[in-house]
């Protein structure tokens, strides 16, 4: 009898820690996959964000003549223009800024503001389409008003 009851206890035991053992790699299993979709969360905000505000920025000053593309200082900005100022987006020490200037203002790129990490900016400006390159994605963003000067 002594015999049965330590098998039944060691049938129990076994069963208890084949349960935890169970437990434990399940939950170790949701956290890598927890993980792994935070850092893709993460990465795609990191891609995502400079484009929408890219994006939004540009659908706001979507008029005539107000989208354009300048060089300053060996850097290509793209420049958002109304009656009397000037908002400058560029690429510089791999963030991605923002310079807002009077139309009649000399334009500092380095007192511009950073606004977020951003690699491999660039932006053209092809008729009524302005296509932008943001972290090895390409955008193109058509302008309703079908006007621009570069």
């Amino acid at each position: 009898m002594n015999q049965l009851k330590n098998v039944y206890i060691f049938f129990s035991l076994s069963l208890l820690f084949i349960f935890a053992g169970c437990s434990f790699f399940l939950l170790n299993a949701q956290l890598i996959g927890t993980q792994k979709l935070e850092d893709k969360i993460e990465q795609n905000s990191q891609l995502y964000t400079p484009i929408a505000y890219l994006t939004q920025k540009i659908h706001s000053y979507d008029k005539s003549n107000a989208v354009s593309i300048e060089t300053v200082n060996g850097i290509s900005c793209l420049v958002l223009s109304d009656d009397k100022t000037k908002t400058y987006i560029y690429q510089k020490e791999n963030f991605l800024q923002e310079l807002y200037v009077l139309s009649s203002s000399v334009v500092d790129l380095d007192s511009g503001q950073k606004l977020m990490p951003c690699e491999n900016f660039d932006i053209d400006i092809n008729g009524d389409i302005v296509e932008m390159t943001v972290l090895d994605q390409h955008v193109k963003v058509n302008l309703r008003s079908g006007g621009h000067h570069a």
